[in-house]
C-alpha cells in the first residue's frame, strides 16, 4: 500500500496486514485476526495432512522439481517407524525399496545430550533389533509420532542414522546431507525446543490479538466464496476489514533455538515440503506455498524465502553473468546473510554446515567454490560486511578459513556493500585483478568441506595507509595516516578533499572514506591499507582494509613468493573518489603491485 506526502510529493510505501474478524460477512475473503483456532497437534494432523495432499497431487512447481528416485542418494541408515514402541534402525541397502521418508531437523544441545542416545560403533547392532523408545530423547519421540500420524513409514535422524563414533561414516553421510533433506517428503522442524530433551508436541497458547491502526469498510464479491457453488449473491454484503502496520512499533519476534543453528538453515532450505513446530504456530510450507496451520498470523524472527525452483532442475546451468545467472549469485548472497550470524558447536563445521548448499548452488553457477565465494566473481564477493548493527565478537581462536573469507570471523549478519548487487557488470573498469586464489582442504575428497589454509594474490594500484575515527553511531571513517605532501599528491582534489587533523597526535590528516571492520578486536591496529578494487554507479570505489599478517598466523597458508608482502583482511570500506583521482588512479592505470592475502 502506498501513501503520497502532501508537503513533498514523495510517495512512500507503507506495509499493512489486512485481517477481519471470524464473524465478519469478510471472514470468507481476507484472513482473520490472528486469533490461533488450532492449539494442539491432535487437531492439526487432519489440515496437515490435507496440505501435504495439495502439495504432492497439485502444485505443478514441487513436482517439476521433486528430484528422480536414486538408490545412490539414499541415506544408508532409516528409523523404521511402522512400530512405534519398537522403532528400529534398518539398512537401506538391504532391500530394493522407493523409501518414503520424512527428516528431522532440530537442536541437539549438550554435549552430555548429544552421547546418552547416539548410534555408535557399540550400539548400531542392536539399535539394528530395535530401539528403546523409553531411550530416546522427547524431540525424537515427537518425531517419530508425527511420522506415523502423517501416514509415513521412516525417519531419518541425524543423531541415530550417522554412526557417531565413526569418522568414515560421517564423512559419508555428511557427504550426502543435500541429497537426504532434499530427497525426504518433509522435514520436521522442532523450531520450538531449545535441546533433545524438551520435544515440541506441547499444545500452543493463543497468540495475543492483532490491534488495527485503520478500518475500512469491504464490499463482499457477489459470488460465493466456494469454488464448487456457482450460484452468484443476490446482494452485495458489506464486512469490514482492519489494517495493521506491520513495520508499527511493538515487539519484534524472537528468535526460536533453531534459529540460531547454522546446520538448520541448509535442512529447511534443501527440504521439498516444511512442518515447522515453532512456539507461536505450527507452519506448512513448501516451493508453492506457506501457510500457519489453523489460519493465525505470525510472522518468525528466522523467515527466509525459499530457494528459486529453477536452482533445483537438474539442467539449469546458466550463461555465466547472464540475468539468470545473475539472480542465483544473488540467491547465495541471501543466503550468506541468514547463515552469518547462526553457530556451529565445532568451530571446524563453519563452511561444512552450508556444504550442502553451497553444493547445489555450484552446480548452477559453474563456478569454482573458494571458501564461500565464488572465482568468476571474486572482486565483488569480497567485498562483505558486517552490519554495523551486529554484535561484534572476537576472532575466533580456531582456524575455520582465510581472512578475506566471511567464514573467518563471527560477524553477524554478511551483506555485501550497497550497490554490488545493482551495479552493471560489463564496461566497468576495474582497479584490481585476481592473479591467483587457492583454498587448501582438510579431506580433498571433500570440496564443500571444513578449509585449514588459503592465499590469495591480487595485483592492486596501491596500498593507501589509513587510521580509524570512530564515532558514536558506530560508523567509523577513515582517514590519511599522512600529510596529503607525503603522497606527492596536492592538498585537495577536484571534489574538495579536506584537511583534517588527529585529535589525539595533532597530525595533519584527510578524509578518505569510510569502512566497516570485521571485528572489533582490530580496532587498534596500526597501520592498515585501504585497496580499492571496483568503482561504483555514484562515484565511489569499494575496496579492502588490510593488515599485515603475524607470523603466527600464517601456519597452513600457502607459502607466498619471495618478496611479495603478505597481509590479512580486517574490514572493508568505501574510498571517496578525490583520493584516486589525486592519485590518477582514474586514468586507467592499469595494476601493477602484487600483495598476498591469507
Amino acid at each position: 500500500m502506498y501513501f503520497r506526502s502532501q508537503q513533498s510529493h514523495r510517495v512512500s510505501r507503507v506495509k499493512y496486514r489486512a485481517w477481519t474478524t471470524q464473524d465478519d460477512p469478510a471472514a470468507d475473503f481476507v484472513p482473520n485476526d490472528g486469533v490461533l483456532r488450532i492449539l494442539s497437534w491432535r487437531d492439526a494432523i487432519s489440515v496437515v495432512r490435507k496440505c501435504k495432499d495439495i502439495c504432492l497431487h497439485e502444485h505443478r512447481s514441487c513436482r517439476m522439481v521433486s528430484p528422480q528416485y536414486d538408490s545412490e542418494c539414499l541415506p544408508t541408515r532409516l528409523v523404521d517407524c511402522r512400530d512405534p514402541l519398537r522403532p528400529r534402525l534398518l539398512k537401506t541397502a538391504d532391500r530394493k525399496e522407493a523409501y518414503s521418508y520424512v527428516a528431522l531437523s532440530y537442536v541437539w544441545g549438550a554435549d552430555g545430550q548429544r552421547r546418552q542416545y547416539c548410534t555408535t560403533t557399540k550400539n548400531v547392532s542392536d539399535y539394528m533389533d530395535g530401539i528403546d523408545p523409553q531411550h530416546l530423547p522427547q524431540t525424537i519421540r515427537d518425531a517419530i509420532q508425527v511420522t506415523r500420524d502423517l501416514g509415513f513409514d521412516y525417519l531419518w535422524v541425524d543423531g541415530l542414522c550417522i554412526i557417531q563414533d565413526s569418522n568414515e561414516d560421517k564423512h559419508l553421510e555428511i557427504g550426502r546431507m543435500r541429497h537426504i533433506y532434499r530427497r525426504s517428503s518433509l522435514t520436521i522442524i522442532a523450531a520450538r525446543a531449545r535441546d533433545v530433551d524438551q520435544g515440541f508436541l506441547q499444545d500452543l497458547p493463543p497468540p495475543p490479538p492483532l490491534h488495527p491502526t485503520h478500518t475500512l469498510p469491504f464490499i463482499c464479491p457477489r459470488r460465493s466464496s466456494d469454488p464448487s457453488n456457482h450460484t452468484p449473491c443476490q446482494t452485495p454484503r458489506i464486512g469490514t476489514v482492519y489494517l495493521t502496520q506491520e513495520d508499527s512499533p511493538g515487539p519484534r519476534p524472537e528468535a526460536e533455538p533453531i534459529d540460531l543453528r547454522a546446520w538448520c538453515l541448509q535442512e529447511f532450505l534443501m527440504s521439498p515440503r516444511t512442518l515447522i513446530f515453532s512456539s507461536k504456530t505450527i507452519v506448512f510450507g513448501c516451493q508453492t506455498t506457506k501457510m500457519n496451520v489453523g489460519g493465525a498470523f505470525h510472522e518468525g524472527f528466522f523467515d527466509p524465502n525459499r530457494l528459486p525452483d529453477k536452482l533445483f532442475l537438474p539442467k539449469f546451468v546458466p550463461a555465466p553473468r547472464s540475468r539468470e545467472w545473475k539472480a542465483i549469485w544473488e540467491n547465495w548472497w541471501q543466503v550468506v546473510g541468514h547463515y552469518g550470524w547462526r553457530s556451529t558447536s565445532f568451530p571446524s563445521d563453519r563452511l561444512v554446515a552450508c556444504g550442502g548448499l553451497a553444493e547445489e548452488f555450484q552446480r548452477a553457477l559453474n563456478s569454482d567454490y573458494l571458501a564461500g565465494l565464488w572465482r568468476e566473481t571474486l572482486l565483488r564477493d569480497l567485498l562483505w560486511f558486517k552490519n554495523r548493527e551486529s554484535v561484534s565478537l572476537p576472532r575466533p581462536a580456531v582456524y575455520r578459513a582465510p581472512s578475506w573469507s566471511w567464514a573467518a570471523v563471527d560477524v553477524g549478519q554478511i551483506t555485501l556493500f550497497q550497490g554490488i548487487l545493482c551495479d552493471p557488470w560489463e564496461g566497468i573498469k576495474e582497479l584490481a585483478e585476481v592473479v591467483s586464489c587457492t583454498v587448501e582442504l582438510k579431506d580433498a575428497g571433500m570440496s564443500f568441506g571444513e578449509v585449514v589454509g588459503g592465499s590469495l594474490v591480487l595485483r592492486v594500484l596501491g596500498l593507501l595507509p589509513c587510521t580509524w575515527q570512530t564515532h558514536e553511531d558506530r560508523r567509523s571513517d577513515l582517514m590519511d595516516q599522512h600529510p596529503p605532501e607525503s603522497l606527492g599528491v596536492s592538498n585537495a582534489g577536484p571534489g574538495g578533499l579536506g584537511r583534517h587533523v588527529h585529535p589525539t597526535t595533532g597530525q595533519p590528516q584527510r578524509y578518505v572514506g569510510y569502512g566497516e571492520l570485521d571485528s572489533e578486536e582490530d580496532a587498534d591496529v596500526s597501520p592498515f591499507w585501504a585497496v580499492p578494487l571496483l568503482p561504483t554507479k555514484d562515484g565511489f570505489y569499494w575496496g579492502l582494509l588490510l593488515a599485515r599478517a603475524a607470523p603466527e598466523r600464517a601456519s597452513g597458508y600457502s607459502e607466498p613468493e619471495r618478496g611479495m608482502q603478505v597481509y590479512r583482511r580486517v574490514g572493508a570500506g568505501s574510498i571517496a573518489p578525490p583520493l584516486i583521482e589525486d592519485l590518477g588512479w582514474d586514468k586507467g592505470c592499469s595494476p601493477s603491485m602484487e600483495i598476498v592475502i591469507i
